[in-house]
Parts: structure tokens; sequence; C-alpha cells
């Protein structure tokens, strides 16, 4: 690739960032968006292609990007059932999506929406979807 500025940029903060994690962390992946060369620097990484993608290949992609952000979710008890204001019981799986939308957002405000990773703009979408959804069952039950 030879472009200056931003793009160089980027890949240089996530190949320094890259270095301080687990080898065992899921932290990068290249997307291909066209079919171009991979950057010398992003050539040893598994990259993935969209631009002739299909669904396994999307649910193999969603798998890596689920259990890299379930690593870097902080370790310890899962979250406990919440009361609400009217007294009842919050189901703890909607507690559970509530505590991650907060982790993915905490994750989220260090970047623009110019910069946010693709994985992270997907799981914070996603995990919104699941948690209107579980609220939504939650007011009809």
């Amino acid at each position: 690739m030879r472009k200056r500025g931003f793009v160089q940029r980027e890949i240089r903060q996530a190949l320094d960032l890259w270095q301080e994690k687990l080898e065992e962390d899921i932290y990068l992946i290249p997307v291909r968006f066209d079919d171009c060369v991979v950057p010398a620097a992003l050539a040893g990484f598994q990259w993935v292609d969209v631009f002739d993608f299909s669904e396994e290949a999307l649910q193999r992609l969603l798998h890596a990007l689920r259990k890299g952000l379930i690593g870097q979710a902080p370790r310890g008890r899962l979250p406990e059932a919440r009361s609400t204001p009217s007294g009842s019981i919050e189901p703890t799986a909607l507690s559970m999506a509530r505590r991650v939308l907060e982790i993915l957002d905490r994750q989220a405000a260090a970047y623009t929406s110019l910069t946010m990773p693709a994985h992270l703009m997907i799981e914070l979408e996603d995990k919104r979807r699941e948690v209107s959804e579980l609220e939504r069952r939650w007011r009809e039950d």
C-alpha cells in the first residue's frame, strides 16, 4: 500500500497495541473490501475478504470477534439480577447483556466513528439489538 497519512498511522497504532496483547488474544483481523494487495506489515495476519463473502465466512468472523471480546471482558463473577424501580427482578440474561453493552460502550468511547475497529462496531450494534429484544420480551411478560 502506498498511502501516507492516517492509514499508515492506524496500521502502526494497531500493531503497537497488538504487541501488548497475549498470544492467544484475538485483537487484529485485517479486512479486505476489495481484491487488493495486503500491506506488508499485515501480511502475516489471517485476514478476511468481504468482497467475496459467504455466510459460513461471516459466521466464522463473528465467532472470532465474539471470542476476542469475551477474552477482553473483565474476569470475575457473573452479574447478579438487579431490582428495578418497580421492585421486580430483572432477568439475568438481560443483566448480562446490559453489562456487556456497558463494556463495549467504554471500549468504543476510546475511538471516533472513523477510527473505531469494525469488529467493535459490529459487536456494539449486535449487543444493542440483543438488549432491546430482551427488554421488549421482559416488558411483555
